[in-house]
């Protein structure tokens, strides 16, 4: 559910921010370049990321996304209950996982919140 839906539910919701993602993980290039750098790569990183999330989730509307990604996050909720962790007693990469999607839906997908 959350590295094979949920992640590409995000990936698609920040498909408009690429070019500031490129922008930001630019590292070690020089500074000059890097308005070139991301204004030829962040479209061919787009294409190529938009493809493989939308081959995993499928092809639907903004709106759909969003409510596909609000079911997971449900589901999320419903499997973690009253418990403290996902799996088991102590936190478990798992739970490291769920913490950063979580995270990163709530910066990503404001109906996430």
């Amino acid at each position: 559910l959350l590295e094979n839906h949920t992640l590409h539910l995000i990936v698609l919701a920040k498909q408009k921010i690429f070019g500031k993602i490129v922008k930001a993980g630019a590292v070690g290039v020089p500074s000059f370049l890097i308005p070139f750098v991301s204004s030829v790569y962040a479209p061919f990183l787009a294409k190529k990321e938009i493809g493989i999330s939308t081959a995993a989730v499928g092809s639907f509307s903004e709106t759909e996304r969003n409510e596909l990604h609000r079911n997971d996050l449900v589901q999320l909720q419903t499997l973690l209950g009253n418990k403290k962790y996902l799996v088991g007693e102590e936190p478990t990469a798992v739970d490291c996982a769920a913490l950063g999607l979580l995270g990163a839906s709530y910066y990503a997908i404001p109906s996430a919140r």
